[in-house]
């Protein structure tokens, strides 16, 4: 029972880092793509210019939209984990309850 509540809190704790490092790898994103507007801004008037920032828009919007989706599928597979988990951990305490104590 111990060892299933321990993995449970190690898969609690793992989706807590792997979520941080989503979130990071999001904002980074988002500041690259504030960091070339700004350097772009000057060239506003350049049409290839604008081409590049809507291109890098749109790849920023997409690892956006990636990262979402990752977030979604995470989140169902450490639910699906957890509750494996907390069936194995119920189950082993029923066993546990039934035991003829002497």
């Amino acid at each position: 029972i111990l060892a299933r509540e321990q993995q449970m809190d190690e898969l609690t704790s793992q989706k807590q880092s792997i979520f941080q490092l989503l979130d990071n790898l999001d904002l980074e994103n988002r500041r690259w793509v504030y960091r070339m507007q700004g350097l772009t801004e000057s060239e506003v008037s350049d049409v290839g210019v604008q081409r590049q920032m809507e291109e890098m828009r749109g790849k920023s919007d997409y690892i956006s939209r990636l990262i979402d989706h990752d977030r979604e599928d995470l989140t169902h597979a450490f639910s699906r984990s957890m509750n494996a988990l907390e069936d194995t951990r119920l189950q082993l305490h029923r066993e546990r309850n039934s035991l003829p104590w002497a």
